[in-house]
This record gives C-alpha cells, sequence and structure tokens, in this order.
C-alpha cells in the first residue's frame, strides 16, 4: 500500500452525518443494534475520503460479548452491477469480529488493516461497476497472496453472506462475514470447495471471531 493509499485510509471518529441515503442506511444500523448490541454513536470516517463513501460503524463489548464488532454502511446505498442469477446479492455491507482489546481507533498499521479492508472491500464494487460475488466468496492480498497486515499471517479474506435483513422498501441487503484465512486455508477452498473449508472450521470448533494465534484448519 503506498504512502497515498495509507494517508486516505486514517481515520477519526466523528459522528456520522444525514446522507442521501439516511433512511436505507439507518435500517442497517438499527438492525445491527438489534442484533448484536448498542452502537456507537461515533463513526470511523475516513479523512480524505478516496473512492465510493463508506462509513464504518463500532459495536463494542460488553460484559457478556467478548469480541468487538466492526461493519459497514454504504455499499447497499445502490445495487451492484451482478446477473440475473444473482440479483439477492446485489444489496450488502460487511461486518467483522475482533477481539475486545483490539486498538481500532491506532493509528499504527498493525492496528488499522481491518478498517482498511473493510472500507476497500466495500469500495470495490461501486467504484469498478461490479459485485461482491454470491454466497461466498474469497479475496487474496495479491498473488502470490501476501499478509493482510504486519502483525499477521492471514492472507486472505472469507467473506460469507451469513445474515440478510429486508429493508421496509422490500430490498433484501446480505450481510458479508468477513474471516481472515492464511493461504493454506485459501489453497484448501481451490482444491476441496468453500463448503470443505468452511467444515473444516466447525471440525476444529474455530469461531469466525478473528484470533490473531490461531491455528490453520487446514492442516
Amino acid at each position: 500500500m503506498d504512502e497515498s493509499t495509507k494517508k486516505a485510509a486514517e481515520i477519526k471518529g466523528e459522528v456520522a452525518k444525514p446522507a442521501a441515503q439516511t433512511n436505507v442506511l439507518d435500517e442497517v444500523v438499527q438492525y445491527f443494534r438489534d442484533n448484536f448490541g448498542e452502537v456507537d454513536p461515533r463513526a470511523l470516517i475516513e479523512i480524505v475520503p478516496m473512492g465510493y463513501p463508506v462509513t464504518i460503524h463500532l459495536i463494542r463489548p460488553t460484559e457478556s460479548r467478548t469480541h468487538l464488532m466492526l461493519f459497514t454502511t454504504g455499499l447497499s446505498s445502490k445495487r451492484m452491477n451482478v446477473p440475473s442469477r444473482l440479483t439477492d446479492y446485489a444489496l450488502a455491507e460487511l461486518f467483522i469480529q475482533l477481539p475486545a482489546d483490539w486498538k481500532y481507533e491506532s493509528s499504527q498499521t498493525q492496528w488499522q488493516w481491518p478498517v482498511e479492508w473493510l472500507r476497500r472491500i466495500a469500495q470495490y464494487p461501486h467504484d469498478n461497476n461490479t459485485m461482491l460475488g454470491g454466497p461466498v466468496t474469497i479475496i487474496a492480498n495479491d498473488d502470490p497472496p501476501k499478509p493482510l497486515g504486519p502483525n499477521t499471517n492471514f492472507t486472505s479474506l472469507l467473506m460469507i453472506a451469513e445474515k440478510s435483513l429486508q429493508r421496509t422498501d422490500g430490498e433484501t441487503v446480505q450481510l458479508y462475514r468477513v474471516v481472515p484465512i492464511y493461504t493454506d486455508e485459501r489453497e484448501l477452498e481451490i482444491r476441496e470447495g468453500t463448503q470443505e473449508l468452511i467444515r473444516s472450521f466447525d471440525r476444529h470448533d474455530v469461531p469466525f471471531i478473528v484470533d490473531l494465534d490461531r491455528p490453520s484448519v487446514a492442516r
């Protein structure tokens, strides 16, 4: 990532501003509030906006919830360019679950990569007139894949349309869980398919919450 990209990816806490799509995006925020917990009123905003406007929201840990959650709004502001067989996946948002002590507001790259990747993935379809994919997709960091950040050996991102919400306008928004994975896990998916990779997570009893020290389920 070059310096201009790093600069654009810096974040600061700001109260989310109303936008043209405020009603439909508010429905996304309300869904996360109802199903996961109170959403912090301060959103993570790009200092120097680049690409399609995306906001990242935070749900803090509690005594009963030992992780924090980041989720996007903005991607579902308009439909992605999808083929007719995937019309149910034309609208989407992303979320990721991180350890409770993750320093998401730090400017250091070791803490920033989940925020940067959420924003980059959410901007990509509208900046390039394309789509995220169907029910499950994997995004690799280059070819051959390189680490997503300086403090991890994860090189790719598994994205699962795990949940969905139906807006009041009748549209369905897919909510993709973003799960960092290792290169050998990506290779397992290429060889044996997505379902085998997901079954491997189940067999090893590995949750989808990010754990920098977790073993690979492909070994």
